[in-house]
């Protein structure tokens, strides 16, 4: 799996980025089919319309505007359907994996270095869920291979490109992921502590420590300054103040979830064990370069998970640190064939295509994803909101005097909706937000806000109304649901009188109900509650 050289030889390399590419491609293309989910449908209806809509619309759902805008233009060139947008993440991860290849490659001077950690970002879990959403956080993912490969490069010494270039390439880097999804600033700046801490030592331990800077450091000066206005006058700083809003989803409460954030075992566990079996005949030097995105990996974990368990900012989910990931696949592949030599001989190519193997087998089994491949099932990221079915349902079924409500489980509805602090009219922005699922790609204007614990709709309603008259028959009242179905259909019984009959259907983890008013010939039967 080695060329001739020291150096992988590029035909090689490139050859091995495409099939990485490929494959992170094909195991991503089966997952993009299903309808958005809650948080894809807010950027869904972020770039729906015209472009001046694309700021306030993302910025009311408290993220900057920059991936959204871009994601719009993107829109434009594919078209608006679930796979072209999704495709854009698609394309992101797998370019990421592809990046990995050459990029380890390079600095490790071993091409089976480069495809194990391609080929673990293509297979993981994680970067197969977060690959196939219409979110930021694949881009994360690319940019972090972009800037950690720079951040190498400058630690490496000597190279084909100047050092002052590679500190801009990091620094538009981090700013560029900081502004696409500003959590990021945590990864990226422990990141940049890490190499330019490690550079600073290296310059100090120079005999020669002229500084060597010029007008690119001062671009990157500019551009951190930049970065810093554009945040500070962004959704951060209101973010931060209601970050109590996140404990639902974000809240670390037991140090186990530390182990089980990350697949510690497969991508740390066994690439160290192998890594050790001849690491000891390398110098110290030698191996602070594998370790080193390992290090930061562990410490960017640790950094969220007792920010969150010190309940400082609760952000304890995977998301939030994804550009995490990269780190760890290029700790696997630097370290798992870190005792192999430079200068390959059919023994040594023998031996990486073993450890790879190794690697990616232990990984896609403890995942689970070998079994569902072996077994047919090529949807590997599921999410199972079937928002687009469930209101193409009601938008057939439902007669235009009906009621539509949206129990849509944002937690900004729920703590409204708890609070009864409302003084919002259907036409503002924050209104919109609310219904963002029936707004964007499936349509369904006329829903309204509700909640389990409290209903409410327009301004001025407080409570359960009564269904609309009509001297034509049945009305019904519609209920479109995230809650559990147990927490719907006690919902509907608490609406229902006994005029009423209660039709509950199951759309993935979305529930609808039709609540309809029985004719005066059906008004003496019993309301019944059926699921479908």
């Amino acid at each position: 799996m080695e060329s001739a050289s020291a150096e992988p030889e590029r035909r090689a390399v490139a050859t091995a980025a495409i099939v990485v590419f490929v494959v992170a491609v094909l195991l991503r293309l089966p997952s993009c089919y299903e309808s958005f989910w809650l948080d894809e449908l807010h950027t869904a209806w972020s770039i729906w319309d015209d472009f001046g809509d694309v700021a306030p619309r993302a910025e009311v759902g408290n993220q900057t505007p920059l991936y959204f805008q871009l994601t719009w233009l993107w829109k434009q060139i594919l078209g608006p359907t679930e796979v072209a947008l999704r495709l854009s993440s698609v394309l992101a991860v797998s370019f990421a994996a592809a990046l990995l290849v050459i990029g380890v490659s390079k600095t490790a001077q071993r091409l089976s270095a480069g495809i194990l950690s391609g080929m673990v970002l293509a297979v993981e879990s994680n970067a197969i869920f977060f690959g196939t959403e219409l979110r930021a956080y694949s881009w994360l993912m690319l940019i972090a291979v972009i800037a950690l490969w720079s951040g190498m490069e400058l630690l490496n010494g000597p190279n084909a490109v100047k050092p002052s270039r590679l500190r801009l390439l990091f620094v538009a880097s981090a700013c560029l992921a900081s502004l696409l999804h500003p959590t990021a600033m945590v990864t990226f700046g422990v990141l940049a502590a890490a190499v330019f801490g490690l550079q600073l030592v290296q310059w100090i331990r120079r005999s020669d420590r002229r500084a060597a800077f010029n007008v690119l450091d001062l671009i990157c000066l500019l551009i951190l300054v930049a970065t810093a206005f554009l945040l500070a006058n962004s959704t951060v700083p209101d973010s931060w103040q209601r970050r109590e809003y996140w404990k639902a989803f974000g809240q670390a409460t037991t140090v186990r979830q530390l182990w089980t954030i990350w697949p510690w075992a497969t991508m740390v566990g066994v690439p160290l064990a192998l890594g050790m079996l001849t690491a000891w005949k390398r110098s110290w030097r030698e191996m602070a370069g594998p370790l080193l995105p390992l290090l930061v990996a562990v410490l960017t974990t640790v950094i969220f998970f007792f920010a969150s368990y010190a309940d400082y900012v609760p952000l304890w989910h995977r998301r939030y640190f994804i550009a995490v990931l990269p780190l760890l696949t290029w700790f696997a592949g630097c370290w798992t064939c870190f005792a192999l030599p430079s200068k390959p001989t059919p023994a040594s190519r023998l031996t990486a295509t073993l450890l790879v193997a190794i690697v990616l087998i232990s990984l896609t089994w403890h995942q689970g994803t070998a079994q569902r491949l072996v077994h047919g099932k090529t949807r590997l990221a599921i999410r199972g909101e079937a928002w687009r079915e469930a209101i193409a349902w009601v938008n057939k079924q439902q007669h235009p005097n009906d009621s539509v409500w949206l129990d849509s489980g944002l937690i900004e509805v729920r703590i409204f909706a708890q609070s009864y602090n409302v003084d919002l009219e259907p036409d503002q922005l924050q209104w919109q937000y609310f219904t963002f699922p029936t707004l964007g790609p499936y349509k369904l204007p006329k829903a309204q806000v509700a909640s389990p614990s409290a209903r409410w709709g327009a301004k001025g309603d407080r409570g359960p109304r009564d269904f609309p008259s009509d001297r034509q028959g049945r009305q019904s009242l519609w209920i479109i649901s995230r809650s559990r179905y147990t927490q719907v259909e006690d919902w509907c019984k608490s609406l229902s009188p006994r005029s009423t009959e209660v039709e509950i259907r199951r759309f993935g983890r979305i529930h609808v109900a039709r609540l309809s008013r029985l004719t005066a010939d059906e008004s003496g039967d019993e309301s019944e509650t059926r699921q479908q």
